[in-house]
């Protein structure tokens, strides 16, 4: 295996580790916020909802902006949008904005199966189906621990608010450590502007 491809390993599964602990922690921090505000049951589902709206809008869109941006560029943004909507989660006074909050979160963390479509596709074309299976592998143990993880934390910490607030600054702080290991080797994974596709589709 040579050095970018070992890298790239790193990020990706860096960049599931990171999925599967953000996205998987929707249960805990639903119940908490469900009884923090004192919501009914329609209330609760109202906040699903939001999450899975925010899902479904930036899954139509992620595929076309990871063309368009990179693997780089997309990955950089989902981390900002995905650390904000923690934060968000964390600072909000009302359930209103709570209801916000998850629909950010969610619109950050859906372009991440996107980024790893794109970075498969362009440099593991042989070994595809192993890395998707190792790459959700990873993604589901995540999962299991960061729900536990948050679930303590939940129980000792009075107050959950810095709990959510430090989970955003992890989620940036993350995004960058994986990053800068894998940023040279993910040169030339997607991103070509529009114009230089018709360009090349006129010399082809």
């Amino acid at each position: 295996t040579s050095p970018s491809r070992r890298m790239l390993v790193i990020f990706l599964f860096g960049l599931a580790i990171l999925h599967g602990s953000v996205i998987n922690l929707m249960p805990v921090m639903f119940s908490t916020m469900a009884e923090t505000f004192h919501v009914d049951k329609a209330q609760q589902g109202m906040l699903k909802s939001c999450f899975f709206a925010g899902l479904m809008v930036s899954l139509v869109i992620s595929g076309y902006l990871t063309r368009y941006l990179g693997a780089r560029r997309m990955s950089v943004l989902a981390g900002i949008v995905a650390g904000a909507g923690a934060i968000f989660f964390g600072l909000a006074p009302t359930y209103a904005l709570v209801l916000a909050a998850a629909g950010v979160l969610a619109m950050g963390t859906a372009p991440f199966p996107t980024v790893y479509a794109a970075v498969i596709a362009a440099k593991f074309p042989h070994t595809r189906q192993r890395m998707y299976m190792w790459i959700y592998g990873v993604l589901a143990g995540s999962a299991a621990i960061a729900q536990i993880v948050l679930g303590s934390l939940l129980d000792v910490v009075p107050c959950y608010n810095p709990i959510f607030v430090g989970l955003g600054t992890f989620i940036w702080l993350w995004m960058v450590l994986v990053l800068a290991v894998g940023w040279r080797a993910l040169g030339g994974t997607m991103g070509t502007a529009p114009s230089e596709r018709r360009s090349e589709e006129k010399i082809v």
